[in-house]
């Protein structure tokens, strides 16, 4: 499946971009920018952002390599562009949930919801951070590694088992891997809503222990 199968509309047509720099579906024309974002997520989901030259990126519009520049000075900037905007969701769930703990108002169900929501807001941001090349850019590895750090800090005791962390870590990656990714299911049209739902309750269930017999 192509990155623009797998953000097709709901009516299953693709986000397809038009001459006018409209994607199906959209009122008004993007503007040049975001036409540049929306071809290039794309392209880094289908190919990778290494494997992405600024070249294909312009291809792909129509446009020079010079008109790219106009907008964006490197592919690390476009990279950061798309990204940013979740990182920084990410941050702010991270310091509401922690003054919810400060004022003993922490709940885990609520905190996975939220971050199920963050996730599921820009899923090709989230697609695209899944990239070695791109968790790994210096730009951007030091927020995910802050964002993992504070998401365990915030679902563990302070003072939890080596099963415990095990489980805490378990149940964001089935967050993440299993809302982003979504695997067969988007074949099968599971809504979003229920395919969310059903993953928020297996991390709670796998963080609580009860799978056990």
């Amino acid at each position: 499946m192509t990155a623009r199968e797998k953000f097709r509309e709901p009516s299953g047509v693709s986000p397809t971009l038009k001459d006018d720099g409209r994607v199906d579906g959209d009122v008004e024309p993007m503007s040049t920018a975001q036409r540049i974002l929306h071809e290039a997520s794309l392209l880094f989901i289908e190919n990778g952002f290494s494997h992405t030259a600024l070249s294909s990126i312009a291809a792909k519009l129509g446009v020079t390599k010079a008109a790219l520049y106009y907008h964006y000075k490197s592919k690390d900037e476009i990279l950061l562009a798309l990204v940013d905007p979740l990182l920084s969701h990410v941050d702010q769930l991270l310091i509401t949930s922690q003054q919810d703990r400060a004022a003993g108002n922490a709940d885990l169900r609520q905190l996975l919801a939220r971050y199920a929501d963050v996730l599921v807001s820009d899923r090709r941001a989230a697609l695209i951070i899944r990239d070695v090349n791109v968790n790994t850019h210096p730009a951007i590895a030091p927020r995910i590694t802050h964002h993992s750090s504070s998401l365990l800090a915030l679902v563990l005791d302070d003072s939890p088992s080596i099963e415990e962390e095990v489980r805490a870590v378990s149940a964001l990656i089935i967050l993440q891997r299993g809302l982003v990714a979504q695997y067969g299911w988007k074949e099968r049209e599971v809504p979003m809503v229920n395919h969310r739902e059903m993953l928020v309750r297996i991390a709670v269930n796998v963080l609580e222990d009860r799978f056990d017999d």
